[in-house]
Parts: C-alpha cells; structure tokens; sequence
C-alpha cells in the first residue's frame, strides 16, 4: 500500500504560555480565534489573535494582560463579527481594531486607579480578514510574518532601546543586553488615553505569523525562530518548540507564543 502524500499546510493557529524559569506568576495572557463567516460573494476566513503581557505589582499584570485580551475580543466580536453575520458591517477596520485597545486602556486605566495599583499591560492584536492581516500595538510584544524571505518584524517595540533602534543609533545585536531594553514609555493602562500603533499587511507567500512576548524574542535570535518556523507544520509544534528553546536559553521571563500557519501560495 502507498503511502499518502503529506496534506499541505492549512490555516491552523494556536497560543500558548509559559510561567518560564524565573517568575513566580504568569503574568502574559494569550488568544488566537479562528472563524469562517458567510458573505455574499464567498466565505471568508476570520482569525483573532492577541499576546499582552502584563506588568505591575503582585496579580496586577496578569489582571491587567487578562482584561486587555477580554475587552479587545469581546470588543471585536461584538463590533465586526455579529455585524458581519447580520449583514451590517459599516465600520472600517483601522478604527474598530485602534478601538478595541482604546477600550482596554481605558478600563485598566480605571481599574488600576479604583485598587491603587500602577498596573499595565502591553498587546499586540492581530486580525486576519481572508488575505490581509491588520496589527493594532502597543509596547513591545512583537508581530512577525514569515516566508520564503525570511522573518519580518512587523511591529515596532515601545522601548527606550526600539526607538534608538528606529533612529539608527543602535543596532540589534547590542540591543540585546542594553540595560535599558525593558524600559517602556508606552503601555496599556497606564496612562489616561495611549497612542496605538496600526498597520495593514497582505500576506502574499508568508507562510507563518508569529505573535511573543519579550520572553521569547529576548531570549531567542531571529535565525532560532525562523529555522523553528520553517520546520513546523503544525502551529502547536511551533508553539512548543519555541517556548522549549526560550526555557532551555533560560527561560528569564513568561514566554508567550501565537502561531498562525498560513496556506501556501507560490511565489509568481
């Protein structure tokens, strides 16, 4: 009897999380959503997809990270999702996804001012509508696509040390042990109203979207996670050998993974 060719790659995603080697509560939140929704010209493939890592005082950052992943989902499923089944979508995009994260700014803002906290949270949201990915950012969770030319940071990080990076004053390998790396001036709550970055990207021959906290990038290099990519069908094995390789690099913080697998195209 023949052996079955492999399936091709489909689209699949998965999020998971890790405590790490070092912290004592695990204070990132994660959630990836995939749906299809009926439209009038052809069903069309929906994903939802969110890493937050949260910061500040004891259970303080994970209730900020778990707010920030609730209020941006049930933000988007009200807003675009129930809309879209009812066949009243008016709303654009860009404003609906900046939106979601203005919510959250304003409830952790909020919360953290009726306990007395100074809790916060970064988020990276990502929605993929058919061939398009749209990121709404904030702090310095990253977004990454990969495919046939390699790994691309889509996303800029809110540090001390990202905007040295963005102004060409430091490169990326002394980023990595610069003492000012975790040092971030724009966050999730921590301020009244926050500045939210946005960006539209086709997917074209991409074949994997990451989304990870600081707790995998800063421990992992960017050759790592695009051999571990390239190597992975499925968006659990991803996941967990990512996450595996950030503990075995020691593991200095909660690690959080989203991997999106994508269906291949050929490149024209």
């Amino acid at each position: 009897m023949n052996a079955s060719p492999p399936l091709p790659q489909g689209l699949a995603a998965t999020a998971l999380r890790d405590i790490g080697q070092i912290r004592a509560i695990n204070q990132d939140s994660v959630f990836a959503l995939l749906l299809t929704l009926p439209r009038e010209g052809g069903d069309v493939a929906v994903g939802l997809f969110l890493v937050a890592d949260g910061m500040g005082g004891h259970e303080g950052g994970e209730i900020a990270s778990r707010l920030a992943v609730r209020t941006v989902v049930q933000h988007m499923l009200s807003r675009l999702v129930m809309p879209i089944l009812d066949d009243q979508m008016s709303e654009a995009i860009q404003p609906l996804l900046i939106g979601s994260l203005e919510a959250a700014n304003q409830l952790i803002w909020s919360e953290a001012r009726r306990l007395g906290t100074d809790m916060g949270t970064t988020c990276t949201a990502a929605l993929l509508v058919g061939s398009g990915l749209y990121l709404a950012h904030v702090g310095d969770t990253r977004a990454y696509l990969y495919g046939p030319e390699g790994l691309c940071q889509l996303t800029t990080d809110h540090s001390a040390v990202g905007r040295l990076i963005e102004l060409g004053q430091l490169d990326l390998e002394a980023a990595r042990d610069h003492p000012l790396r975790n040092q971030l001036y724009r966050t999730i709550g921590q301020l009244s109203e926050v500045r939210v970055d946005f960006l539209y990207q086709p997917l074209a021959t991409s074949s994997h979207l990451l989304l990870c906290s600081d707790g995998l990038w800063g421990m992992l290099d960017d050759a790592t996670i695009a051999a571990t990519l390239q190597a992975s069908v499925w968006p659990h094995q991803a996941c967990q050998a990512l996450i595996d390789q950030a503990n075995q690099a020691g593991g200095e913080d909660n690690i959080s993974a989203v991997v999106v697998t994508l269906p291949k195209v050929d490149a024209l």
